[in-house]
Protein backbone atom coordinates (compact mmCIF):
# COMPACT_ATOMS: atom_id res chain seq x y z
CA UNK A 1 0.00 0.00 0.00
CA UNK A 2 1.08 3.52 -0.55
CA UNK A 3 1.35 6.84 1.74
CA UNK A 4 -1.82 7.68 -0.56
CA UNK A 5 -3.92 4.80 0.52
CA UNK A 6 -2.93 5.24 4.55
CA UNK A 7 -3.97 9.26 4.40
CA UNK A 8 -7.48 7.47 3.03
CA UNK A 9 -8.07 5.36 5.50
CA UNK A 10 -6.94 7.95 8.47
CA UNK A 11 -8.74 10.43 7.03
CA UNK A 12 -12.58 8.50 6.48
CA UNK A 13 -11.59 7.59 10.71
CA UNK A 14 -10.51 11.09 11.33
CA UNK A 15 -13.73 11.87 9.89
CA UNK A 16 -16.08 9.77 11.34
CA UNK A 17 -14.54 11.07 14.42
CA UNK A 18 -15.50 14.50 14.05
CA UNK A 19 -18.84 13.37 13.32
CA UNK A 20 -18.65 11.29 16.69
CA UNK A 21 -17.87 15.21 18.39
CA UNK A 22 -20.74 16.65 16.24
CA UNK A 23 -23.35 13.64 17.91
CA UNK A 24 -22.02 14.06 21.25
CA UNK A 25 -24.12 16.71 22.59
CA UNK A 26 -27.02 15.20 20.97
CA UNK A 27 -27.12 12.48 22.55
CA UNK A 28 -26.36 13.97 26.05
CA UNK A 29 -24.57 10.58 27.95
CA UNK A 30 -20.88 10.79 28.24
CA UNK A 31 -20.86 6.96 28.56
CA UNK A 32 -21.78 6.69 24.96
CA UNK A 33 -19.22 9.14 23.84
CA UNK A 34 -16.64 8.04 25.45
CA UNK A 35 -17.48 4.35 24.20
CA UNK A 36 -17.74 5.71 20.41
CA UNK A 37 -14.69 7.28 20.62
CA UNK A 38 -12.98 4.10 22.23
CA UNK A 39 -14.23 2.33 19.57
CA UNK A 40 -12.86 4.33 17.10
CA UNK A 41 -9.57 4.08 18.95
CA UNK A 42 -9.54 0.16 18.74
CA UNK A 43 -10.03 0.46 15.13
CA UNK A 44 -7.18 3.06 14.16
CA UNK A 45 -5.14 1.22 16.39
CA UNK A 46 -5.75 -2.14 14.38
CA UNK A 47 -5.69 -0.64 11.49
CA UNK A 48 -2.34 1.24 12.26
CA UNK A 49 -0.77 -3.04 13.17
CA UNK A 50 -2.04 -4.28 9.64
CA UNK A 51 -0.90 -1.80 7.83
CA UNK A 52 2.77 -1.61 9.32
CA UNK A 53 2.96 -5.31 7.01
CA UNK A 54 2.14 -3.60 3.97
CA UNK A 55 4.88 -1.08 3.41
CA UNK A 56 8.46 -1.07 5.20
CA UNK A 57 8.20 2.68 5.17
CA UNK A 58 5.17 2.92 6.98
CA UNK A 59 4.99 5.45 10.16
CA UNK A 60 2.03 4.11 12.52
CA UNK A 61 2.49 7.23 14.73
CA UNK A 62 1.86 9.43 11.91
CA UNK A 63 -1.01 6.83 10.59
CA UNK A 64 -2.54 7.11 13.93
CA UNK A 65 -2.51 11.31 14.55
CA UNK A 66 -4.04 11.57 11.23
CA UNK A 67 -6.62 9.57 12.24
CA UNK A 68 -7.23 11.65 15.50
CA UNK A 69 -6.36 9.30 17.88
CA UNK A 70 -3.24 10.76 19.02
Amino acid sequence: MTRKDFELIAGVLAERRAQVREEAPKINDPKVSASRFSELDDIAYKFAGVLALTNERYDGDRFLRAAGVA
